[in-house]
């Protein structure tokens, strides 16, 4: 089967094959300029090869709902260095926020409590999930706390984020070491023993438990009671926690505030390209549709990743081919 990408945008495929099909589910990656009043795609279109963030997973037969929004780079400081920093980003009537500090530490009260100190001026923070809440520890060998029979070694983490940052065990563990610098701030952190959700804009670390929140009951138990389905908006390698996803359309708006000195706007747009197969005689077109929206504002851009799946008759002896084409019209402007 011949592929060709008559369009300047990467795409990667994930084929599967039946006796009478051969279907492709496509990922196509579009650079946006963000600007307030539409967002044109960028000429500096880079190669599939580059990796400006990682390309969500495929997953055939995976259906999703909404919009999954991410914002990567660097908080920085506008003039002078910054202690803390509210940052909002609003889509679709919601508004989601976090607060971005410099280092901070645990520091003992004249009551030998334990509070945090006050945040290091910076220059730079990274958006990063190894700056929010979380962490894990090496437990050694030993006998096991609250059994009391012998063990192996073992990582004790916090499963939302086990790269995290400010997880302890014991006080004294906690004394000098710093607090998460990425907090949720309707549940900052107060107290040593706290344990918040994690929460970041960054794509959710591999082993985040995060990745399948959307797929556990509320008594903790997987899937739909009856139903040996995955429900609709399944996806067994989500790239956001469910509370960042948004029923993006083509018009909406995302803005991002307190990033930078001015707010960073993104206007969802309309697919620029459409994907066209052929199998012998026959002909169809498929529609792409947008499944994450990364937001980039040191470099006023935005990426949309897109998915389309591609169907083609397997019949012996036809050739078979799809294309990645320009939509019509395609008078758009380009940045």
């Amino acid at each position: 089967m011949r592929l060709t990408n008559d369009t300047p945008f990467p795409f990667r495929v994930t084929r599967d094959a039946t006796d009478e099909l051969v279907s492709l589910q496509v990922r196509t990656r579009v650079l946006y300029a963000s600007t307030t009043v539409s967002s044109p795609f960028r000429r500096d279109q880079a190669p599939a090869a580059a990796e400006p963030v990682p390309w969500p997973t495929l997953e055939l037969g995976s259906a999703r709902r909404d919009v999954q929004v991410l914002a990567l780079g660097e908080v920085r400081a506008v003039g002078a260095p910054f202690s803390r920093r509210e940052l909002r980003l609003r889509a679709c009537g919601r508004e989601e926020g976090l607060t971005v500090f410099g280092p901070r530490t645990w520091i003992e009260d004249n009551r030998g409590e334990l509070r945090p100190s006050e945040p290091m001026p910076t220059s730079a923070l990274p958006m990063s999930w190894d700056l929010a809440y979380g962490g894990s520890h090496q437990l050694p060998p030993g006998l096991i706390e609250g059994m009391g029979l012998p063990g192996p070694s073992s990582e004790l983490a916090w499963p939302s984020n086990p790269g995290g940052t400010g997880f302890f065990r014991r006080k004294e563990d906690a004394l000098g070491k710093p607090l998460p610098q990425i907090e949720d701030p309707a549940v900052p952190v107060a107290r040593w023993d706290d344990r918040p959700v994690a929460h970041c804009w960054a794509p959710l670390p591999t082993r985040s438990s995060l990745r399948i929140e959307h797929w556990i009951e509320r008594d903790g138990r997987l899937g739909v009671a009856g139903d040996p389905e995955p429900p609709p908006e399944f996806d067994t390698q989500a790239m956001v926690s469910r509370r960042m996803r948004f029923p993006l359309v083509p018009g909406d708006t995302v803005e991002l505030t307190g990033w930078t000195s001015e707010p960073i706007v993104a206007v969802v747009p309309g697919a620029p390209f459409v994907w066209h197969a052929r199998a012998g005689e026959r002909a169809a077109s498929f529609s792409p549709r947008l499944t994450h929206l990364v937001l980039l504002p040191n470099a006023e851009s935005f990426l949309c990743f897109y998915e389309t799946e591609v169907h083609v008759p397997l019949v012996r002896h036809w050739v078979r081919e799809a294309s990645q084409r320009m939509s019509e019209p395609t008078a758009r402007g380009v940045d």
